[in-house]
C-alpha cells in the first residue's frame, strides 16, 4: 500500500499488519519446495572472504540458484571502516539480483499466526513466505516504519550505526555463558515458562478474519500454543530451528560465547529454515547446525556447506 508524504516527491511505503502481510507475501513467493529455483543463503563469513567469491560468481552463473539476502548481510557489511571494501561487497552481491529474505521474528510471527489460523481456527491458511518482493518492504516490515519506497541497501546502510548494537551483542554473551554454566538439565525445568514468553510476544494482535484481538482470546491463544508445544515447533520452521540452535549453542559448558554469536543467529535461522543451501564458513555455525536434528528431527532443514567450491561442485552433479 502506497502513501504519498506531505512533502513533494516523497514516496513512501506503509508498513502492512498482520494478516495482511501474509496474503501479500503469498502472492510473491520463492519459498523452499514451491517448484520456484533452489534458494541459496550466505553466511557474513563468506562476504568476508573473498577467496569465495570466484567460486561463487560460479554457482550463481549455472543459473540453477537464486541468492538470498537479509538485512544483517548488509548490516555486518556496514560494520567495517573501510568505505572501498564496503563497496565492493556490496556490488559484489547486488550483481546477482538477490531475493530479499525477512527477519526472522517477522517470519516467526507470521508461523504463529498460520499455525492459529490452522489448528486453533480451523481455516485455510497460506504457506509463510519468507521473501519481501522489494529492499523498501524488507526494511519497512522490519522497522514498522516509514519507508523510502525505491529504498536500496547502499542508502540504508549509509543510515546505520553498527557500533549502537555493542552492548546488545555484548549481552548476548552474557546470556550464552549464563546457559551454558546451568545446562540442559537445569535449564529443562524452567523451558515451559521461557516457551510461553517467547511464544507471547509471536502471538497475532488480529484474528483471521482481520479482527482485533481482545486480551482475553490472546490469552486462550497462548494457553492453546502452550499445550501445543512440540507441534509449534514442529510446524513453524523458524520457530523450531532457533529453539534447536538455542538448545546447540548452550551444550558446552567450556565454549566462551563471542560478540559474532548475536549475528550468526539471525543468519542460521532464516537460512536453515527457508533456503535450500546455506553457505557458511563459520566452523561454530556449522557445527550447531548438525546439531538440530538432534534436538528437532522432523524439521527439513537447508544444506551446509562450508565453502563455494563444495557448493559448485553439489550444484554440477
Amino acid at each position: 500500500m502506497l502513501w504519498y508524504n506531505k512533502r513533494p516527491a516523497s514516496v513512501i511505503l506503509r508498513p502492512v499488519p498482520l494478516p495482511f502481510r501474509i496474503l501479500f507475501h503469498a502472492q510473491n513467493s520463492l519459498s523452499r519446495g514451491s517448484g520456484a529455483m533452489t534458494l541459496l543463503y550466505i553466511d557474513h563469513s563468506i562476504v568476508s572472504r573473498e577467496q569465495h567469491w570466484p567460486d561463487l560468481k560460479a554457482v550463481m552463473e549455472t543459473g540453477q540458484v537464486q541468492l538470498g539476502l537479509s538485512l544483517w548481510n548488509f548490516f555486518e557489511i556496514a560494520g567495517a571502516s573501510d568505505a572501498a571494501q564496503k563497496e565492493r561487497r556490496v556490488a559484489f552481491l547486488l550483481q546477482f539480483n538477490p531475493q530479499w529474505i525477512r527477519e526472522r521474528r517477522d517470519i516467526q510471527r507470521d508461523e504463529v499466526f498460520v499455525f492459529l489460523t490452522r489448528h486453533y481456527y480451523r481455516q485455510d491458511a497460506p504457506e509463510v513466505d519468507a521473501i519481501a518482493r522489494t529492499f523498501s518492504t524488507l526494511v519497512s516490515t522490519r522497522t514498522r516504519q516509514y519507508t523510502p519506497l525505491g529504498l536500496t541497501p547502499r542508502q540504508w546502510m549509509a543510515t546505520l550505526d553498527p557500533t549502537a548494537f555493542g552492548d546488545l551483542k555484548k549481552r548476548t554473551v552474557d546470556a550464552l555463558v549464563d546457559l551454558q554454566r546451568h545446562g540442559h538439565t537445569a535449564m529443562s525445568a524452567h523451558e515451559p515458562q521461557i516457551f510461553e514468553q517467547w511464544i507471547e510476544k509471536s502471538l497475532p494482535l488480529r484474528a483471521p478474519d482481520g479482527r482485533c484481538l481482545l486480551d482475553q482470546e490472546r490469552r486462550q491463544l497462548l494457553a492453546y500454543c502452550a499445550d501445543h508445544r512440540g507441534e509449534v515447533l514442529d510446524q513453524c520452521p523458524a520457530l523450531g530451528v532457533e529453539h534447536a540452535l538455542s538448545l546447540a549453542r548452550t551444550d558446552d559448558p567450556n565454549r566462551r560465547p563471542s560478540l559474532s554469536d548475536a549475528p550468526d543467529l539471525m543468519h542460521s535461522v532464516v537460512a536453515l529454515a527457508y533456503a535450500d543451501y546455506y553457505l557458511v564458513n563459520d566452523a561454530y555455525a556449522r557445527r550447531c547446525a548438525a546439531a538440530i536434528p538432534r534436538f528437532m528431527p522432523s524439521l527439513r532443514l537447508a544444506e551446509v556447506y562450508k565453502d563455494s567450491a563444495s557448493l559448485l561442485a553439489a550444484v554440477l552433479a
